[in-house]
């Protein structure tokens, strides 16, 4: 035991550049082509996949290691979860959660009205209703935390577009609909890739996000309804500065929300009246920079409290709430909340790599915290949080990474980029 400890410490001494290059360009193959462990995560592929090409950017690897034709093939692999711009979902009856069709009707759209497509929509209602949300939304658009019992949905006409969370999901079926989870790290990673965004359907995009958006300001996920708190504010923040375009979202109504979900603790819930937590933090202060809401929406005495909270996040590592065990992600959670407000060089930068570097397997990757198994969520993160840390005590352990935006998680680079094709959008 003391042998594998103090091999854990000579590990976590340097920081171990080749190993996490050949992580992250395995761990790219199980995103885009399935294979274990990436493959039990069908509905996160996306999400994996930003997490592997984002972490590539930041070791300076994207290019080094994949030519124009491996970025080409992502790029073409990304597009292809892009919803048809042409489908829309009409007005529906009602249905309920137990599978027994209310009316007459199923769902029908925009492209599909055959009576054949009808028929084959009855099939899936019927045998894919495990598809459907699990809170409750009524028909004034309202987000509902209920019991199990039976549940109707009702929708208006509303756009599907954005990219879809499976590839599995068969786009001749009304359930074929974009999320904005994955919207965003499509976009994302899209822009990390060199893409210019001129095959994204970016007016169908932003006219379904108005539609998305509810009374109190957040988001539901999809046309579909699911559930509505900060990380879908967030999204739809950051899917508005990716494509330039903020007609699409009410932002004194996001504002009231982020700033109605302020706890006692002087941090930000996922939605009022629940708990502070540093990805919700996160999610909030990132949304208002990006809106440029921050100063309008938080007085001084909210901002030094949720300075204070912050920096009270960290042990070694950052923890995500009090009285929980610290873990690599929060490094960008936390270490990004400080960033935006100007405060990081508050933390003990020392013991904050010590942390990270210590989160090292050995195969590569960084794991949540030290002698677990790593995945690409707390790799990417842990080396976003690596971005925040002195450039000079970084050099010393061998990291050298570039610089990330915290506002939108990508590299200033990347962001440059950005900014350069918003010039070329009508």
């Amino acid at each position: 035991m003391q042998d594998y400890c103090f091999a854990r410490k000579v590990l976590g001494e340097e920081f171990l550049y080749e190993r996490h290059v050949n992580y992250l360009l395995k761990s790219l193959k199980r995103s885009t082509f399935g294979g274990t462990p990436l493959e039990v995560a069908e509905a996160h592929r996306l999400s994996s996949l930003f997490f592997v090409v984002s972490g590539l950017d930041l070791l300076g690897a994207l290019d080094t290691r994949l030519n124009d034709s491996d970025k080409q093939e992502i790029i073409q692999w990304i597009y292809s979860y892009q919803v048809d711009k042409d489908r829309i979902l009409l007005p529906l009856d009602s249905f309920t959660s137990n599978g027994n069709d209310t009316s007459n009707h199923s769902y029908t759209s925009s492209n599909n009205n055959s009576n054949h497509h009808q028929q084959q929509q009855q099939h899936h209602l019927h045998h894919h209703h495990h598809h459907q949300p699990n809170d409750n939304v009524d028909q004034n658009n309202t987000n509902h935390h209920d019991d199990n019992s039976s549940r109707i949905i009702r929708t208006s006409k509303v756009s599907h577009a954005g990219f879809r969370a499976s590839s599995m999901i068969d786009n001749d079926i009304p359930f074929d609909c974009g999320i904005l989870t994955m919207t965003y790290c499509a976009l994302a990673t899209l822009v990390i890739l060199g893409d210019d965004l001129k095959r994204v359907d970016r007016k169908s995009i932003i006219r379904g996000m108005r539609e998305l958006q509810l009374p109190n300001g957040s988001f539901k996920p999809s046309a579909l309804g699911g559930e509505s708190d900060m990380r879908l504010v967030y999204c739809a923040a950051a899917v508005s500065r990716l494509l330039n375009d903020w007609s699409g979202i009410d932002r004194d109504r996001c504002a009231k929300f982020i700033k109605g979900s302020l706890s006692y603790e002087g941090a930000f819930a996922q939605y009022p009246g629940s708990e502070a937590h540093g990805g919700s933090t996160f999610c909030a202060l990132a949304s208002l920079k990006l809106m440029n809401k921050l100063e309008d929406t938080l007085s001084y005495d909210d901002i030094d409290r949720l300075i204070r909270w912050c920096i009270n996040r960290l042990d070694q590592g950052f923890t995500g709430r009090p009285n929980k065990d610290q873990d690599t992600c929060y490094s960008f959670w936390i270490g990004a909340c400080l960033v935006i407000l100007d405060h990081f060089e508050y933390v003990g930068q020392k013991n904050l790599l010590d942390f990270i570097l210590m989160a090292q397997e050995e195969r590569g990757g960084l794991s949540k915290v030290p002698d677990f198994y790593s995945d690409p969520l707390h790799t990417y993160l842990g080396f976003a949080g690596l971005t925040f840390i002195d450039d000079d005590l970084c050099s010393k352990r061998g990291v050298n990474l570039l610089k990330l935006d915290p506002t939108l998680n990508i590299s200033q680079r990347a962001r440059s980029y950005l900014d350069k094709i918003h010039q070329s959008f009508e």
